[in-house]
């Protein structure tokens, strides 16, 4: 006994290949655009270098038990939101309006 299948199925796996091919390029096309995002933030922040800062991130560090070097970037856009990425170099970025009020929290 054969089984016919039915002429509209004969290019069901063609379609669906298509499918995924077209998410896959999606999620690729999505992805490149954030890590091209964050680069740019990184680019076009400042670093925080006051003792303080430094203070408070060697703190953290050795409280969580990171050991690669952290860098606390200051982002001029005051829309902004925090971010924090890690690629090569674990870099995190914070608009000027949130540190101003970290800053006036912590005494």
């Amino acid at each position: 006994m054969q089984v016919r299948i039915p002429s509209c199925f004969s290019n069901l796996p063609g379609l669906v290949l298509l499918v995924w091919a077209a998410g896959l390029i999606f999620v690729a096309m999505r992805l490149a655009a954030g890590l091209g995002a964050a680069a740019w933030i990184s680019a076009h922040s400042k670093p925080l270098i006051e003792d303080d800062w430094m203070q408070a991130v060697l703190t953290i560090s050795k409280r969580l038990k990171i050991t690669r070097r952290v860098r606390i970037l200051q982002c001029g856009n005051q829309v902004a939101m925090p971010v924090t990425w890690e690629f090569f170099d674990h870099a995190s970025s914070f608009p000027q309006w949130l540190l101003n009020g970290l800053r006036s929290a912590g005494g």
